[in-house]
């Protein structure tokens, strides 16, 4: 469970409680893990791939330039909302997707229920440089 998020020295860090109910300290810190060269819908294109904490003002932010997903699936949002309000929301470094043009393209749900849920922040996975038409194929067996 995170219990709080302190900066000191110019280093952002936030505390969390063990089961064991040790607390420890998370470095918060945006980590780019590399790129990588793809073709994609006949494009090449160059994938960013980035560690990176977001709270409710980050999901705000990265929703406002949302494609336009399918319409938002209340159980799902529910889901994660009742998670990440009783911390029980384990972060498994889930993927953020992000077109090249910055816009918003899979991680709708997690995003919303993190706005909705307020002062928590999650670790997630992005990955940024998609084509534009990519999001068409996420979640392919889903009506959009």
């Amino acid at each position: 469970m995170v219990t709080e998020t302190k900066t000191t020295d110019s280093k952002n860090y936030r505390t969390a409680t063990l089961a064991s109910g040790r607390n420890v300290k998370l470095d918060r810190t945006e980590v780019e893990l590399g790129t990588r060269d793809m073709v994609m819908f006949g494009k090449l294109c160059k994938l960013t791939f980035t560690l990176k904490t977001i709270g409710s003002k980050e999901a705000t932010a990265l929703l406002e330039n949302s494609v336009g997903n399918r319409t938002m699936r209340k159980a799902q949002l529910d889901r994660f909302e009742g998670a990440m309000s009783h911390d029980h929301y384990y972060e498994m470094y889930d993927v953020i997707k992000i077109a090249r043009n910055g816009q918003l393209q899979d991680g709708h749900h997690r995003l919303e229920a993190l706005r909705n849920t307020g002062n928590k922040e999650y670790d997630f996975l992005i990955i940024s440089g998609y084509p534009e038409e990519a999001y068409k194929a996420f979640d392919q067996n889903t009506a959009k």
